[in-house]
């Protein structure tokens, strides 16, 4: 076989292996990019959700106040008895409170787990053969699927 020729292929199959491995590593670093992506607005929604907390606790006990004052004057209530009741009442909303942020803590913690174990298959793919790429490739789409589904589900509780 001609030399040449030999290092021509050589050459030529060396091309084909850096255009593929830049194109996974193009593929892995927007993973990363989205997975960085996710955890900036994981803390984003924490802040904007305490905010969001915060000024209808401020805007209850503002209503709370003009409510028990109007109550009192029209002397329907007295300002102890109408306290009496409202503190069963904001017992509950306090205990309904707590329970959405722990289901908000808990999903943001998901999220984040999704996040590292995105991370960490996409580590994987590169220590795999390009044969086994395929197979996990599949694997991957179905898992990411079933978990956006399930993510999709624990959302909108």
């Amino acid at each position: 076989m001609n030399p040449e020729k030999e290092v021509s292929e050589l050459d030529s199959a060396f091309k084909d292996i850096a255009l593929y491995d830049e194109a996974r590593i193009k593929k892995i670093k927007i993973a990363f990019q989205c997975s960085e992506d996710i955890k900036e607005s994981c803390h984003y929604l924490i802040g904007f959700v305490q905010d969001s907390l915060e000024y209808l606790k401020s805007k209850r006990k503002t209503i709370n106040s003009m409510l028990c004052d109007v109550l009192a004057k029209k002397e329907s209530l007295r300002k102890k008895d109408y306290n009496a009741v409202m503190d069963d009442i904001y017992y509950l909303l306090d205990e309904k409170e707590n329970n959405v942020k722990n289901n908000f803590i808990r999903f943001l913690e998901e999220q984040k787990y999704f996040t590292e174990s995105l991370k960490n298959m996409i580590i994987d793919i590169g220590e795999i053969s390009e044969k086994e790429v395929i197979n996990k490739n599949l694997i991957i789409k179905e898992e990411l699927s079933r978990i956006i589904k399930s993510q999709e589900i624990k959302k909108d509780f």
